[in-house]
């Protein structure tokens, strides 16, 4: 074959050129599209306000100081038949 197969690239950092390696278009500094974080990606111990965690969540504390708390819900028997109070769970005994 003798046809010429060159393509004539406009390489830059402006709209409607293409991108190299050292484009700063290519830094992943950029607010993510809403709904695109999964929990995959929040690391551990992220410090995230509750307020982003929508309906069902419980902000604890204790004596003011920010902490996990679980809430547990049962029947009488079942809270008898559970074992130990965990110190960081509020126990409900309905019915």
């Amino acid at each position: 074959m003798t046809t010429n197969r060159a393509l004539a690239v406009n390489f830059g950092q402006a709209a409607g050129t293409v991108c190299q390696g050292d484009d700063p278009r290519l830094a992943n500094q950029r607010t993510p599209a809403d709904n695109s974080v999964t929990n995959a990606k929040i690391p551990a111990g992220a410090n995230i306000d509750p307020t982003k965690l929508g309906a069902g969540r419980v902000v604890g504390s204790v004596n003011g100081t920010p902490t996990s708390t679980t809430i547990w819900r049962g029947t009488q028997a079942q809270y008898e038949a559970k074992g130990a109070d965990d110190p960081n769970t509020v126990y409900v005994v309905k019915g």
